[in-house]
Order: structure tokens, then sequence, then C-alpha cells
């Protein structure tokens, strides 16, 4: 898992204040590879420097180093993408609701 935060040197306060708030030592590394793409796309709604593409690759010690797939990726920004309407939507329920 992530035991470094401080590689986060050098990118907008934004990420490293989300990073802070939602990284947790015993996370899955399913739930980390999401937290990271997550990362880059918020970040990218606030820092018109970031954004573009996101790409990704993991290290772990049973497998060594692997590129993460673009449709693995693609998954992700997908899942959370809907997180994200849900998180809205239970501060800013439609109407009727």
């Amino acid at each position: 898992m992530l035991h470094d935060k401080s590689s986060l040197t050098g990118v907008p306060q934004y990420a490293v204040y989300l990073l802070h708030r939602l990284y947790d030592e015993n996370m899955s590394l399913e739930n980390l590879m999401s937290l990271a793409a997550y990362l880059i796309t918020e970040t990218g709604t606030q820092d018109p420097k970031v954004g573009g593409p996101v790409n990704m690759a993991t290290v772990t010690e049973p497998d060594g180093s692997r590129i993460v797939l673009s449709e693995e990726i693609e998954d992700i920004l997908k899942r959370n993408e809907e997180t994200s309407r849900k998180l809205k939507e239970f501060f800013f329920p439609k109407q009727g609701d």
C-alpha cells in the first residue's frame, strides 16, 4: 500500500488535501487505484494545469510493476463518476426525493 504520501510533493495542494482526507493505510489496491484516479480528475476540475488522460501503473511486492490498461482505467473513472454523482445527490437531492 502507499506508505510515502510525500511522493505527491509538487502537485497542487488540492490533491494533497484530498489524499490526507481520504487515504487509509488499510485500503485495497483497487481502492488505491480509484483514489489515485480521483485525485487527478478532481484536481483537474480546480486547476487548469492538471488534466488530460489518466495513466497508471501499480507496483506490488508479489507482482512487480504493471501498466494498468486503458480499459481498466476507464472503468475506474466511470465508477468514480458514479460515486461523485451519488455524493452530490446526497447533499442536493432532486426535487420530490
